[in-house]
């Protein structure tokens, strides 16, 4: 009887397919972009905030709103090199899920 039972509990287990890890140099690829994108965009917006303050003489004005665009901004870009690795690695999460009511039944 525990054969069999053990026969049909490994019939419906399923196997669930890994994605593959990324390599170390996808790694510190994706980290030096990551890194440039909020280094330039910060930069060129504080810098262009500094400019316009110096330009229009209201000093803490645009380099505060260079500051929260540009966080904004680097935010963004952060976002759009990071997406396809969340699309990617989506199933992973999935296993964190509560079962739903018809899974039960």
């Amino acid at each position: 009887m525990s054969g069999y039972l053990h026969f049909s509990l490994k019939n419906l287990m399923i196997e669930e397919k890994k994605p593959e890890l990324m390599s170390t140099k996808e790694v510190a690829f994706m980290t030096t972009q990551i890194g440039f994108s909020i280094a330039i965009t910060a930069t060129l917006f504080v810098g262009g905030g500094r400019w316009l303050d110096n330009y229009t003489g209201k000093f803490p004005l645009f380099t505060l709103l260079g500051i929260v665009l540009g966080l904004a901004a680097s935010l963004y870009f952060v976002y759009q090199i990071v997406r396809p690795l969340m699309r990617k690695y989506k199933t992973d999460f999935s296993v964190l899920k509560k079962p739903t009511d018809q899974n039960q039944k």
